[in-house]
């Protein structure tokens, strides 16, 4: 069984910009702004791509039987940062040339007696707090709303969270509860942002990578490490890529209940092994296999690309043999 989800993963580059009067730290920050919008914090320089669509097919597996069930589109957006819709003067240069990334992952599709539709959205935003806003929206079978703030609130960095609840709700309705917050690293990111340090690995060459990553209020250390390498013939082409292997793990300090420790949960909800392959020149994520457990049933999810635009250049199909 494989899954649909801590997949996908993104690009980042290593360097840490210390001093921009330093020509060591400014070479590798020059080669991330090449590739896309470099997202402000300390550690790897963090990339999100300016205009970027990938479109994969879902199907789903159930013992011995599959469909084809939808679809998962990921998109990476950087406009100009406008503090207020009520202020906006349709200046297309935004406040003093600021700027906005959004990432967001959609998940749509339906087998039996489950259907996802499933939002995921990050954004990055030039301000203290909220510097990252991560939300997450079901409206299928499972309903629910989720959201993680961070940044420097009250003198320190810190993250809050909340999520939606029917209690105390009119009849039909979920209402918001109110957010808890927590101190966090300054180098954490959300689920979401975390698939773009995969294309680390491939753009710096390196290995591994690792990194604080936040779930709810949950902190965990992920290592993201190089495996098998293959080529690959799927729906919108045929690529030479390599297995990124996905190693949780409880943060030193963190109380984590022992429960929890085996149930580390990525987007959409998947668990267990999670198989992420990434083009081997450019890391752009070709296909995720993993298992979202739906009620007394797990199903199995194989993502596999289809279409594809705004990518990196050295992004290319091979000739299959």
């Amino acid at each position: 069984m494989r899954t649909l989800t801590l997949a996908l993963l993104g690009l980042i580059s290593q360097g840490n910009g210390p001093d921009a009067g330093d020509d060591t730290a400014k070479a590798p920050r020059e080669a991330a702004a090449a590739r896309g919008f470099i997202v402000p914090r300390p550690g790897p320089i963090l990339v999100l791509p300016r205009d970027e669509t990938l479109i994969y097919d879902a199907k789903i597996e159930l013992g011995p039987f599959s469909a084809s069930v939808g679809t998962v589109t990921q998109k990476s957006r950087v406009e100009p940062y406008q503090s207020s819709l009520l202020l906006n003067t349709g200046s297309e240069s935004g406040e003093a040339g600021l700027e906005t990334a959004t990432v967001s992952i959609r998940a749509q599709g339906d087998y039996t007696f489950y259907e996802m539709d499933s939002l995921i959205e990050t954004r990055i935003l030039p301000t203290e707090w909220p510097q990252v806003t991560y939300r997450m929206v079901n409206k299928g079978t499972e309903k629910r709303r989720r959201e993680v703030k961070m940044g420097t609130h009250e003198g320190s960095f810190q993250a809050s969270y909340r999520k939606d609840t029917s209690h105390g709700a009119p009849s039909g309705t979920r209402i918001w509860r109110e957010p808890t917050f927590r101190e966090i690293p300054e180098d954490a990111v959300d689920m979401l942002s975390s698939i773009f340090l995969a294309r680390t690995l491939i753009e710096d060459g390196v290995n591994a990578l690792t990194f604080p990553l936040i779930d709810k209020l949950q902190i965990w250390q992920v290592t993201l490490r190089r495996g098998r390498e293959k080529r690959m013939k799927l729906p919108a082409g045929t690529f030479d890529v390599v297995e990124i292997i996905i190693q949780p793990s409880p943060r030193e300090g963190e109380e984590v209940a022992a429960a929890k420790k085996k149930k580390f949960k990525g987007l959409f909800g998947m668990r267990g092994d999670i198989h992420l392959w990434v083009d081997k020149k450019s890391g752009v994520p070709v296909r995720i296999q993993g298992d979202i457990p739906a009620g007394i049933v797990t199903l199995g999810v194989d993502v596999r690309l289809k279409s594809y635009a705004g990518t990196p250049s050295n992004f290319k199909a091979v000739a299959s043999r």
